[in-house]
């Protein structure tokens, strides 16, 4: 249950938020917007990076978003955390606060079906 175990290690280190070390080796993504596919729950960032280890194009679509705070600028996905700039769509930095409150209500619920589904069905260990 590696997966499990990884997932739920990430979903602690997200409680206690990231510490310097984190966010100063962590790409930036600046501007970003919030994505969702129709065809899958999965929240993501879209946006221009900078400083990637392993990504060179100017713009990316992270791994699943599992949590974002706005006002101290992180956001954290399945694979890393990311710095976020505070160019986000044009919008007010009250109303980014309330969708960014959604969003992580959102990716919240998202992450306890996830931890779920793979503590009921452990043969089904496999990546979001």
């Amino acid at each position: 249950m590696k997966y499990l175990d990884d997932f739920l290690e990430t979903l602690e280190a997200i409680k206690r938020g990231p510490t310097e070390l984190d966010l100063s080796v962590a790409p930036t993504l600046n501007p970003w917007r919030v994505i969702q596919s129709e065809s899958e729950l999965i929240i993501r960032l879209y946006g221009r990076v900078k400083n990637h280890p392993s990504i060179y194009d100017e713009y990316l679509t992270t791994s699943p978003l599992l949590a974002i705070d706005i006002e101290q600028g992180w956001a954290r996905t399945k694979s890393r955390w990311y710095k976020i700039g505070p160019d986000w769509e044009d919008v007010k930095i009250e109303d980014r606060i309330k969708v960014a409150r959604a969003l992580n209500s959102a990716v919240t619920l998202l992450n306890e079906k996830a931890v779920a589904f793979y503590q009921e069905n452990p043969e089904a260990e496999k990546e979001f």
